[in-house]
């Protein structure tokens, strides 16, 4: 009787899956950042090309990103996650970046990533000066 019982809770599962989410995994959205920071260059590709802005600050869940940061820019997220090929896709939709916003991110990656300072180096906003203070930069 159990083995029959659980079959016909199985046959139910997947006859909801069928026609809509499955109820044990449920489709997570996920925002441009957390897109970023799980490294799903399909899902940021596929966002940005649907109008999601590349500038905006989006909520970041827990445990996607080191710091633990509460919002973050997919700019942001793509430095913390030394993804050059993301700040280039993210820069040929429309990413910029202030000064402080540039400088920031770039000492953050100063002297240990060349590939990610060169991907934020195509970004330097005119008259950007690389002044980093002392100390261990941070990122948020």
């Amino acid at each position: 009787m159990p083995v029959v019982l659980w079959l016909v809770v199985e046959a139910g599962m997947l006859a909801m899956a069928a026609v809509g989410p499955h109820p044990l995994w449920p489709e997570l959205q996920l925002t441009l950042t957390e897109a970023v920071a799980v490294r799903s260059t399909a899902d940021v590709a596929a966002q940005l090309e649907g109008g999601a802005d590349p500038n905006r600050a989006y909520p970041v869940r827990p445990g996607l990103l080191a710091g633990e940061p509460e919002r973050a820019t997919p700019l942001e997220a793509a430095t913390s996650e030394r993804r050059p090929e993301i700040i280039a896709l993210l820069a040929r939709h429309g990413a910029v970046l202030a000064i402080d916003d540039w400088r920031r991110l770039r000492c953050f990656v100063d002297g240990f990533d060349a590939d990610v300072a060169a991907a934020l180096d195509a970004l330097r906003p005119p008259a950007a000066e690389l002044a980093c203070p002392d100390g261990e930069p941070r990122i948020w």
